[in-house]
C-alpha cells in the first residue's frame, strides 16, 4: 500500500458514512465500557462478549450487539 492509498484508507475509516464491525471482549468493564462507548461515537457496529454471570449494567441502553460465553469455553 503506498501513501496515497494510506490516506484514503484513512479518510474513509474516520467518515461518519463508513461501518467497521469490531468484537469486544471485556466491554462491561471500566476500560471496555468506555471503548464501546467510543466506537459506537464513531460508527462501529460493536458487539461484546460478556461472561454469562457478569451484571453487565455499564452497557445498559447501547445500541450493540451481546454475546453471551467465556473466552476459555
Amino acid at each position: 500500500m503506498d501513501e496515497k492509498d494510506n490516506k484514503e484508507f484513512l479518510f474513509l475509516s474516520s467518515s461518519k458514512y463508513c461501518l467497521m464491525k469490531i468484537i469486544i471482549t471485556g466491554g462491561d468493564g471500566l476500560l471496555g465500557s468506555n471503548l464501546v462507548r467510543e466506537l459506537l461515537k464513531r460508527n462501529y457496529e460493536v458487539s461484546v462478549l460478556i461472561f454469562d454471570k457478569s451484571p453487565y449494567k455499564t452497557l445498559d441502553g447501547l445500541d450493540i450487539h451481546r454475546i453471551y460465553g467465556n473466552i476459555l469455553n
